[in-house]
């Protein structure tokens, strides 16, 4: 009986020291942080503090540990999150975190591999974005380009007598109500759909492009912020394949890449002989060319279609979403509608449309956009970087392979750099003069080598859409003191929700 009792001791002390170890153990000089327990890791910690929103239970364990890296484990994924703007700064201008999280988030899009451009490094990824951007600018993505210029009219001038008289047919707008950020899908993909092939799509299938808007927000709010449980527990889609969110995932992914395939497919039947007409004519003359030269070239037909998926992602669901956000604010501040109609009324008027040239004219209705973006960071904790190497941040050892992630929430809400961080006041961006002003503290985009491809056509677009609703419209809620909840995901967005678009005398 007495070794019996002594054995099952031992039993106990053992595991309890194992348990004891496995929680504790950290690698050298790693940054501090909450221990970690079995399967999820230290996510558990964060699920327990603020189960929806894990960007502010990190920004609270960041000042409860008076640290601004916070050491944790996502699953056995060691990761280190950022905090404070010099150091989110630093990480995103460090050539040794320029890397990506190899996570099942990246490899679903491709079954099972890593090709594009958001999910990707090394050598495909510095040749593949390279060559996408030095193209892609040839056609007006970052770049002043008239042709596309007046394809965005165009676009814009259908939306615009689509939100006055919408027809009886659809789901989107119904008399002056219309559904948020539902509306904003058709007219964000076809301004892109003018750089990658050269034109709108038919309006005959703006369906489509809808149920592509409605898709890509479905894969955005699939995954949780760090890319969801199921990025550091992939087992899980096995065992709750909805519930993981990976159901979904797939589902909503595969209809981005039907939808790319089949505009790659009729670039390739309608190709001229003689001369580039648009992005993707030149990706796949590019790449018959060099594929026929070498073996080991990172040109191919599927990376070409996640190119266009990763664009496609951005351009739908991150700018509505961002313009959804900024409408859901004008709800609740009339005056700042006022100050925004005014500032158009007198610099354009209502014989055109507002247009780029115009932008340095309209500070105010520039400033709003910018808050917005501040206000709610849509991607709270960023996408992931990973350490490609060993190395050393801020006195600490980060171990290659290391997942590195800046806390964009907590940035954009440091009262330190805000103010008052909580309110939403476009002022923040103007100068006594009413001017904005020459340096943007805000980082909505991120900064370094892996800054977003597209922040120079998103901030375009958006401002285009946004002042030529402004200009024709006035935004109330259908219902009184209404605001719509937010929805956490890779993504912060919204609930979908009814506005009212009055138009103005």
């Amino acid at each position: 009986m007495f070794a019996s009792t002594i054995l099952l001791c031992t039993i106990v002390f053992l595991f309890l020291y194992s348990f004891y170890k496995f929680s504790f153990y950290r690698p050298p000089n790693f940054p501090p942080g909450p221990p970690r327990l079995p399967v999820w890791g230290s996510y558990w910690f964060l699920l327990l503090l603020d189960y929806k929103f894990p960007a502010r239970a990190l920004h609270w364990l960041s000042k409860a540990y008076k640290s601004s890296l916070i050491g944790i484990y996502l699953g056995e994924f060691p990761a280190v999150v950022v905090h404070g703007a010099e150091d989110v700064r630093k990480l995103f201008n460090s050539q040794e975190f320029d890397g990506r999280v190899d996570v099942i988030l990246g490899r679903l899009r491709a079954n099972g591999e890593k090709l594009g451009i958001l999910f990707t490094d090394g050598v495909l990824w510095h040749e593949q974005r390279r060559f996408s951007l030095r193209y892609m600018r040839d056609w007006g993505f970052g770049r002043r380009c008239p042709r596309l210029e007046q394809l965005i009219s165009d676009e814009i001038s259908i939306f615009l007598d689509f939100l006055r008289s919408p027809p009886k047919d659809q789901d989107v707008a119904i008399d002056d109500l219309v559904l948020l950020p539902d509306i904003f899908y058709v007219p964000l993909i076809n301004s892109l759909l003018g750089v990658l092939q050269g034109e709108a799509m038919d309006p005959s299938k703006s369906a489509r492009l809808t149920a592509a808007g409605r898709n890509a927000l479905v894969f955005q709010r699939s995954g949780d912020d760090l890319g969801g449980a199921l990025s550091f527990t992939p087992w899980l889609r096995h065992f709750a394949p909805h519930g993981s969110g990976y159901v979904p995932l797939v589902k909503s992914n595969q209809n981005l890449v039907d939808l790319v395939k089949d505009v790659i497919k009729e670039c390739e039947e309608n190709m001229a002989d003689e001369y580039d007409s648009n992005f993707f004519d030149k990706y796949i003359r590019t790449m018959k060319e060099i594929n026929a030269k070498q073996n080991d070239s990172t040109f191919s037909e599927k990376q070409l279609v996640l190119i266009g998926v990763d664009f496609l992602f951005p351009t739908s669901s991150t700018n509505s979403v961002t313009l959804s956000l900024l409408i859901r604010e004008l709800m609740q501040k009339p005056e700042i509608q006022d100050q925004i109609h005014e500032e158009i009324d007198s610099v354009v008027g209502q014989g055109r449309l507002p247009g780029l040239d115009d932008r340095s004219n309209l500070p105010y209705t520039e400033a709003c956009i910018k808050e917005a973006m501040r206000r709610v960071p849509l991607v709270p904790l960023g996408i992931p970087h990973r350490a490609v190497k060993d190395t050393t941040f801020n006195g600490y050892s980060i171990p290659k392979d290391t997942m590195m992630v800046a806390n964009m929430w907590s940035y954009h809400m440091d009262p330190e750099i805000w103010g008052d961080p909580e309110v939403f006041r476009p002022e923040r961006f103007l100068d006594v003069h009413g001017q904005l002003l020459k340096k943007d503290a805000s980082l909505p985009f991120g900064s370094g080598k892996r800054v977003c491809a597209g922040e120079t056509f998103a901030r375009q677009i958006m401002f285009r859409l946004f002042s030529a609703i402004m200009q024709n419209f006035t935004i109330t809620s259908p219902k009184k003191k209404f605001l719509p909840k937010l929805v956490p995901g890779i993504i912060t967005s919204p609930e979908n929700f009814w506005v009212r678009l009055t138009p103005r005398k």
